[in-house]
């Protein structure tokens, strides 16, 4: 598992075969494990014009658990995914895996039950990644609204549901929640020390629908904070570094008997590695890949394993 990186962000302009470095950017990445007893989102929405109500009291609140994956600077952060943002199993609610009759543990359970509708809804494996551009850090705030909630593919999230409409339909099923959702929240994440711990803070808002019997005629919303940890560490440095022709060298602070790797990209979402993992002797690691081909701007990054 990875426990922490450094980044080393080069510029470089490589016409005819020259190159030019310019300033070079540290970032640390960090792994923050999400504090459940603080962070929860509640859902709400629509079935057919018509308000979710709860199942049960608290069937429409789930506390959150899992890892939130940041590269972070001084001056900004960036969400490069990976992150698993996971819900908890609230209670047991209707209908049962696949729109059954009965009740299973969800993470949500709603309804909509009037003399026009009665419509239940179970939400259950609720999984999302986090992903974003490089976002400044001012004071420790960052641009929320700039977020980008995933659901992950293989995550199996979805939304269990049976229905009758009077004087019309009934039925039941499940659907699988997908797609990409930006975080329309007015209020600023942040970034901050406390103490030997790296805290992160996100505040949640965060809309999209499904089809159960009409085009999109459930219109759901989450909304609520995330707070998640981690422990402050020196990050890996990256002491020295040039170019040669052909060449990239790395002199890296390592600690004997660990292991590492080196990495590459050109979009700070892509990592190939460009060194296979090492195992430090010494506390001091020289280390020396070719240079990759000649991109307007290219990153690296020392990852320990």
């Amino acid at each position: 598992m990875k426990v922490r990186s450094e980044n080393l962000s080069i510029r470089a302009l490589l016409p005819i075969g020259l190159c030019l470095l310019t300033t070079a950017v540290r970032a640390e990445w960090v792994q923050f494990a999400i504090d459940q007893a603080q962070s929860s989102l509640t859902i709400s929405g629509t079935f057919s014009g018509f308000d979710i109500e709860p199942q049960g009291s608290g069937s429409l609140t789930a506390r959150y658990s899992g890892t939130i994956e940041a590269e972070v600077t001084s001056s900004d952060i960036l969400f490069a995914g990976g992150s698993i943002i996971a819900a908890l199993t609230n209670g047991n609610w209707q209908p049962a895996a696949g729109g059954a009759a009965g009740t299973a543990p969800a993470n949500y359970g709603g309804e909509v039950v009037n003399l026009f509708v009665n419509g239940k809804a179970a939400l259950r494996d609720v999984r999302f990644d986090l992903t974003s551009d490089v976002l400044p850090l001012n004071g420790g705030s960052f641009n929320a609204r700039a977020l980008l909630f995933n659901f992950i593919p293989a995550a199996s999230s979805v939304i269990d549901f049976n229905y009758s409409i009077t004087f019309g339909s009934s039925g039941n099923g499940s659907t699988m929640l997908f797609g990409a959702a930006t975080n329309n929240i007015s209020t600023n994440g942040t970034s901050a020390t406390q103490g030997n711990e790296s805290v992160l803070t996100i505040p949640v808002d965060i809309t999209g629908s499904f089809t159960a019997v009409n085009p999109n005629d459930v219109q759901y919303r989450f909304r609520g904070l995330l707070i998640a940890r981690a422990t402050a560490s020196a990050p890996i440095q990256i002491t020295s570094f040039g170019l040669t022709p052909g060449q990239l060298n790395f002199a890296i602070a390592t600690t004997p008997g660990q292991s590492y790797t080196i990495l590459g990209s050109t979009n700070l979402i892509d990592w190939p590695g460009i060194l296979d993992q090492f195992t430090a002797t010494n506390n001091l690691s020289q280390r020396t890949v070719a240079s990759p081909a000649p991109l307007p701007r290219q990153y690296f990054r020392v990852r320990q394993d």
